[in-house]
């Protein structure tokens, strides 16, 4: 369908919309000056205070969660009530929650990766924003670490390519209006929060480095925005203003676009306005498996995080591990979860990633195909079933443990420090669904401090030199994350995804929770879990006390698993964290979860 029947077709909603309610446009309710009285402050309020004790949502026509930011949160679910889709919801909430954030772990010029359900044609589509490398990049592996502040470290953004192209697909309401909260946020201001004020004072350094960056998060007096102070974004609120009324193509062949490249080849970079001119999304069939008479469906190509995902299921199912029996406490349980998630240490993503060299897992492996596909398929998790039983298995571990390259670790080092992304998952009235991750893998703000017009720019090249080494320049760069919907006899059943270093982990632990245990979407995220190993010791898994039954941790070493019993507080930076929404299949009734030490939540109508 051809982009002006696209846009007659949001012209021709919007007009039904209006005369449906006797002539006022329905998107004047997601607008913050029609919120109402005491409605934005009291979300404000509750975005503030990270860590707050949760509730189980419920909602019978729709329903939104994510990991941050409750007052963005809220503007998606009011975008649904004004008759939105879930991508629109989708939208509206990330846009306020990268305004809510200042750009430190998430910003407009990070990636993002999405699953959508359309519920009229019973579709499931994954879209690929993420970063693209520089075509010009020929030499990646001499990019500068992240202790040096580089224009080259910078990545083409997705993210606004990401907005539009969903949009364009999936949205009801006008382009322009998804923006209202995030331009409030920037154009009004917020008081800074606690966590804002600690990220600024933590990276003053950075945010410094540059000017016209330190005028942003400081006051006209010099001194640093601290806890209460009104932060105002006025840079930012115009931009998204200009994207809002002229679409993302302003970003890749604007003055914006033509700011940044300036601005990154000041620092040596070599992005060009070609670059920018020639991002692309990349609309794909999504990976999938079945698993307890479930349909699964996770991103695919070239993103590695869905592959993972649709492995561990495949190779739990072959556990035959009883619904009755918890990972927690049972050591056959605990020992084939941790097992199943460490394959992918061995094999490495395809393309790069935590793992060993690729030429390392070819020679272990000769014959067998590895991609992406192959590796969702229960043929290939059998293969590898039948390798884990064996007693070389833990040898194997080893041998890839020791042969991992510098960049492997520099990827878990740099990369694994902080968060750096936030997740949603929104359903309809229609029962369409979205599930999406968006990103600036990269630590806070990154280490450059570019910031293009109220746009914080990350730099994340400067931990994945082997990574962007292995694609062609210019093109798509493969990523970890993993959103996933699945759906039981062709109808929505449950939609996820997750966050953090030990998002991988944490995806599957979840999954089982709710599948095989039962459990709502808050139940789960109650229950225990494991992170990311120990890299440096022997894929070691470090267990939190008080969680996990010492009986059981004795067990699994004793079969030859490395592991250790820390006090949680100590292993809060390798977890992941998750969200999720779940219809019940009985009443239909839809239930919503978000994790505790976060401050989004989860809501539904």
């Amino acid at each position: 369908m051809s982009s002006l029947n696209r846009r007659s077709r949001r012209l021709l909603a919007g007009l039904a919309l209006a005369a449906a309610c006797g002539g006022q446009p329905r998107t004047a309710a997601i607008a913050p000056a029609e919120w109402a009285p005491g409605e934005w402050d009291n979300y404000l309020k509750l975005t503030d205070t990270w860590g707050r004790p949760k509730t189980p949502a419920v909602g019978k026509t729709g329903m939104i969660t994510g990991t941050t930011g409750a007052l963005a949160i809220h503007a998606g679910l009011l975008t649904l009530k004004a008759g939105g889709s879930a991508a629109d919801a989708a939208m509206t909430t990330a846009l306020a929650q990268i305004a809510l954030a200042a750009g430190s772990w998430v910003s407009y010029a990070g990636l993002m990766n999405l699953m959508y359900f359309d519920a009229a044609s019973g579709k499931v589509s994954s879209m690929n924003a993420v970063f693209n490398t520089v075509k010009g990049e020929t030499d990646p592996r001499t990019i500068p670490a992240c202790t040096t502040a580089s224009g080259r470290t910078a990545l083409v953004p997705g993210f606004f390519a990401g907005v539009q192209a969903v949009h364009d697909r999936f949205g009801k309401l006008p382009f322009s209006a998804l923006f209202g909260p995030a331009i409030k946020i920037a154009e009004q201001g917020v008081p800074a929060s606690a966590a804002l004020a600690q990220f600024i004072q933590t990276k003053r350094v950075v945010l410094s480095r540059l000017p016209a960056t330190k005028r942003i998060f400081t006051k006209p007096d010099g001194s640093w925005y601290a806890v209460g102070d009104l932060f105002r974004q006025p840079e930012l609120a115009a931009t998204l203003r200009t994207v809002a009324a002229q679409g993302a193509g302003y970003i890749y062949r604007g003055d914006w676009a033509r700011h940044l490249v300036n601005a990154v080849r000041q620092d040596g970079g070599k992005m060009t306005m070609e670059d920018l001119a020639a991002y692309r999304v990349q609309w794909g069939e999504p990976l999938r498996t079945t698993y307890r008479g479930y349909q699964v469906f996770a991103t695919g190509a070239p993103n590695f995080g869905g592959a993972k995902t649709l492995e561990v299921l495949n190779l739990w199912e072959l556990a035959h591990v009883s619904p009755e029996t918890h990972y927690w406490d049972s050591p056959e349980a605990l020992y084939w979860l941790i097992q199943a998630t460490q394959l992918n240490y061995v094999l490495g993503p395809p393309g790069g990633g935590v793992g060993p060299p690729e030429a390392w897992v070819k020679r272990q492996f000769p014959g067998v195909d590895l991609s992406l596909a192959s590796r969702a398929e229960k043929g290939t998790a059998q293969r590898f079933w039948a390798l884990m039983q064996s007693p070389k298995w833990h040898e194997l571990k080893e041998r890839a443990r020791v042969a991992q390259d510098s960049a492997a670790a520099a990827m878990r080092t740099s990369a694994g420090g902080g968060g750096h992304s936030d997740a949603i998952v929104v359903v309809d009235a229609a029962g369409n669904v979205a599930a999406l991750t968006h990103s600036i893998n990269t630590a806070i703000w990154g280490g450059t401090g570019i910031n293009i017009d109220g746009i914080s720019i990350p730099d994340a090249a400067c931990f994945q030199q082997d990574l962007i080494g292995r694609v062609e320049p210019g093109s798509r760069l493969p990523d970890p994350t993993n959103p996933m919907i699945l759906l039981r006899d062709g109808k929505f059943a449950f939609a996820g995804s997750s966050v953090g270093a030990g998002l991988h982990e944490n995806t599957a632990e979840m999954l089982i929770n709710l599948l095989d245990y039962g459990k709502t979407p808050q139940e789960a995220l109650g229950a225990p879990q494991f992170g990311a190993p120990d890299f440096g010791t022997t894929y070691s898994q470090s267990l939190a006390e008080g969680d996990f039954a010492p009986a059981a941790v004795d067990a699994i070493k004793a079969r030859g698993q490395p592991a250790e019993l820390k006090p949680k507080a100590q292993l809060q930076a390798l977890y992941g964290w998750w969200i999720s929404i779940k219809r019940d299949p009985v009443t239909g009734q839809l239930l919503g979860g978000t994790p505790g030490p976060y401050n989004g939540l989860a809501e539904g109508h």
